[in-house]
């Protein structure tokens, strides 16, 4: 049975530890802008069914523009962001009309994988949502605020978080319900199922899928556009650089 699939891409954040005059989203990887990039992937993908971009107002009719250039046909409308990241969400979550599953995705992680999409979608049966994780490499301090250490924390049960993360669309439509009802501001948009009791599932994440968020993840992520991310062909090949 088919399912309808709604990716929400929130993009409207101020990049402020990017530094610069233009915003991390639209800086060119390659020859092609940062969002676009993304929203290829999720282009590709025909688990996906729609995609909604969340992006700050003033840069709506540029976004726009590049869907047209880019020939991004499953970006059925551009919504306005928020002052928060949630709230950007919020806003892209209170214009879907109908959808069996919610994908969110962060607007600057571009080298994300046709792979690891199809694999979340498919291990949400069973849970409430499910989120990519990737272990912990380094050693792990908890520090005091004067700047000493307090104590080393055993990593092994600890895992970094990525996007996407996939919900059932009841769930996470209750989930920010409860959020906003008690003024509860989360890090991650799996915090918020958690907080009322939602199960959610993790699945072996991508050390590629990063997020773009310095000048130096810029000159990694070149370098991964260059030698690495070839993983979601039909999205690289819709790709127009004149």
């Amino acid at each position: 049975m088919n399912q309808s699939v709604v990716a929400i891409i929130p993009s409207a954040g101020m990049g402020k530890r990017f530094g610069g005059s233009i915003k991390k989203t639209y800086i060119h990887l390659g020859s092609v802008p940062v969002i676009i990039h993304t929203l290829l992937k999720f282009e590709a993908s025909p688990k996906i069914s729609e995609i909604v971009p969340v992006v700050a107002q003033e840069d709506r009719q540029y976004l726009s523009n590049l869907l047209s250039h880019f020939n991004l046909t499953k970006v059925t409308k551009v919504v306005n962001g928020g002052r928060e990241r949630q709230d950007s969400v919020s806003n892209g979550l209170n214009q879907i009309e109908k959808a069996d599953l919610v994908l969110i995705h962060d607007g600057v992680r571009p080298f994300v994988s046709c792979k690891l999409i199809d694999s979340l979608i498919e291990a949400v049966q069973g849970a409430d949502g499910v989120i990519p994780v990737i272990a912990i490499r380094d050693t792990v301090k908890e520090r005091s605020d004067s700047g000493f250490v307090i104590k080393t924390i055993d990593r092994e049960r600890l895992a970094a978080v990525q996007t996407p993360q996939v919900f059932l669309w009841p769930m996470l439509k209750r989930a920010y319900e409860a959020a906003y009802a008690e003024g509860y501001y989360g890090t991650d948009d799996a915090s918020l199922v958690e907080r009322i009791g939602g199960q959610v599932k993790v699945v072996e994440g991508e050390y590629f899928n990063m997020k773009i968020t310095t000048q130096e993840d810029m000159v990694l992520g070149e370098f991964i556009l260059e030698r690495v991310s070839k993983r979601c062909e039909s999205a690289q090949d819709t790709i127009h650089t004149d």
